[in-house]
């Protein structure tokens, strides 16, 4: 037999044996089988078949195991998620085992590219959005996929944020939900551009990316991807406001910022930008100075906001103001940072002389201020969106 028959004679063989392990399905897992029985391939059910005697017994865990260490290792997702290979149903947890097993790897298998939250997650443990990584993905959250039609019908970006999304801060402020077909992040309305129905002349159009699309919020503010507005709407409880400058009377200025958010480039040699742009042509955006990184001990950005007839620019930090401290003292590694990354020019022209001030600041609903910290006890952080 030649190696193309033989390869043929294989493929037949794994349909057949799929098409016969699928039908086994309710019958080896109970009702469980009937729905995760879908989220298999027919290499895989093939497979598996192998690890059921006669097909009559339980599909053996260390398959679903090893494929999923192997789809970890893969697609670059250990330094952002992990499993529980241990999890037994049980204080509190009713999914069978094999059914989180599956599910997880269907997941996992079919998200795409996951690596590309690798610096929005350090971001949000900066803001202690999350208290370490990997993140710890339990058979609830598995659950919070949805079934395999929703899951299938997403962009990557989307498929991959709501297995962990709704972990981000408290009470699933932005977690990602899809009713009667219309995504929800947290309480925000999102439309989901494809190539066929985002305007051929629009902001973003030759920026598109399929796996992480344009978006649009409530009608009103394009966002130039999901992952983009996901990062931007991250609670920011932790996040001080340090300086604030209004770019009022100088038109040079209000450019520099202009252009800082449409370049190609993302300015400084930077890694992360996130840009928006409302219906009158106002953009808005972040560019972060550190956080990202492996080796980052804090996160700071510096946001910039089209008003109607200026611009505004803030920077965020989330260092730890020194106490009894003024000036560049109070945040002395972001003055460092800013100096470094922003070069003297820009730094001038963006923030005037920038002073370093703690201002006060307030619970992230609609804007990126965080809440002061005698404000913390006393406040529920529930946040909404960024500016």
């Amino acid at each position: 037999m030649t190696k193309r028959a033989r390869t043929a004679a294989n493929a037949s063989a794994a349909s057949s044996a799929a098409s016969h392990t699928q039908s086994r399905f309710p019958d080896v897992l109970g009702e469980a089988g009937i729905v995760l029985a879908d989220f298999l391939s027919p290499a895989d059910l093939y497979a598996l078949r192998r690890t059921c005697p006669a097909g009559r017994h339980q599909p053996g865990d260390v398959y679903f195991i090893h494929r999923i260490n192997r789809c970890i290792a893969d697609k670059q997702i250990g330094g952002l998620l992990t499993f529980d290979a241990n999890y037994q149903p049980g204080d509190g947890e009713d999914m069978p085992r094999v059914a989180y097993l599956m599910q997880l790897l269907y997941v996992l298998d079919e998200g795409g590219q996951w690596g590309l939250w690798m610096g929005p997650l350090r971001i949000a443990r900066h803001g202690r959005l999350v208290q370490s990584l990997p993140i710890s993905v339990r058979p609830a959250d598995v659950r919070r996929v949805g079934s395999k039609a929703v899951f299938d019908g997403r962009a990557d970006s989307l498929k991959q944020y709501s297995l962990f999304g709704h972990l981000m801060g408290q009470d699933g402020v932005v977690a990602l939900r899809q009713i009667d077909g219309i995504e929800q992040l947290g309480e925000t309305v999102v439309t989901v551009y494809t190539q066929e129905t985002l305007p051929a002349d629009h902001e973003f159009a030759t920026s598109f990316d399929p796996t992480d699309p344009i978006v649009r919020v409530n009608n009103e503010v394009d966002y130039a991807s999901f992952r983009q507005l996901a990062i931007l709407r991250f609670p920011c409880e932790e996040q001080l406001m340090c300086h604030r400058t209004d770019l009022t009377g100088d038109s040079s200025r209000a450019a520099l910022a202009n252009r800082l958010l449409t370049q190609a480039a993302i300015p400084w040699g930077r890694q992360t930008r996130m840009v928006s742009i409302d219906d009158h042509r106002r953009r808005s955006g972040s560019i972060y100075l550190c956080g990202e990184g492996p080796n980052d001990s804090f996160a700071a950005r510096v946001h910039m906001t089209r008003q109607p007839t200026f611009w505004t620019t803030v920077l965020y930090t989330t260092e730890a103001p020194r106490p009894q401290k003024e000036g560049s003292l109070r945040f002395p590694r972001t003055a460092k940072l800013t100096a470094t990354c922003l070069g003297r020019n820009d730094k001038e022209r963006l923030f005037d002389h920038l002073r370093y001030e703690q201002l006060s600041f307030r619970i992230c609903r609609k804007s990126t201020n965080a809440v002061a910290p005698k404000a913390k006890a006393k406040a529920k952080a529930k946040p909404k969106a960024a500016p």
